[in-house]
């Protein structure tokens, strides 16, 4: 009787044990998934300063980007505007005098003159005007057209508002 009495608490003892056991394999293995996981938090919160400093640095360089854009000259906005044109859009010549740009050329496609007189005009030129010649030249050389258009004034980009510093007292 007194063997099984010191059995008793053995016997108790050993599932106790056993269950603390596969608990805490339990725990580890949550531990090395938590971990996992915040590696995993650490590395997008890296890759997301870094997005951060590049994007700064490209919005420090707008305000110059947007000053070169207003000063450029007009021939140069003119072919940078032709330069994403359709390829059905020949530009055969152009002549800037007196303040009015001339374009000459021929399109196979007779919805493209069009749009590109609207394209014009959307990027700030003014007295756009098209004129077709209707004379084809050859085979696939398609409508002749020209176009004129001023430059027109463009407005400076408004500086950004600088944000009121958080220490400064509003005025009453």
């Amino acid at each position: 009787m007194l063997a099984a009495a010191a059995l008793a608490p053995l016997a108790l003892a050993v599932p106790v044990v056993w269950m603390s056991e596969r608990h805490s394999a339990e725990l580890r293995a949550t531990d090395g998934d938590f971990r996992a996981e915040i590696a995993r938090v650490d590395r997008a919160i890296v890759e997301i300063k870094d997005l951060n400093r590049v994007n700064a640095m490209y919005l420090s360089r707008k305000p110059v980007l947007e000053e070169i854009n207003v000063n450029r000259p007009d021939v140069a906005r003119l072919f940078a505007l032709l330069a994403s044109s359709p390829k059905e859009l020949r530009i055969e010549g152009v002549v800037a005098a007196n303040g009015v740009m001339t374009l000459i050329g021929s399109s196979t496609d007779p919805l493209v003159p069009p749009a590109t007189v609207a394209a014009l005009e959307s990027a700030g030129f003014q007295q756009v005007a098209l004129t077709h010649e209707n004379a084809k030249q050859g085979a696939g050389a398609g409508e002749r057209f020209t176009i004129r258009a001023s430059p027109g004034a463009r407005a400076r980009p408004a500086a950004p508002e600088a944000a009121p510093k958080p220490d400064a007292v509003a005025p009453r």
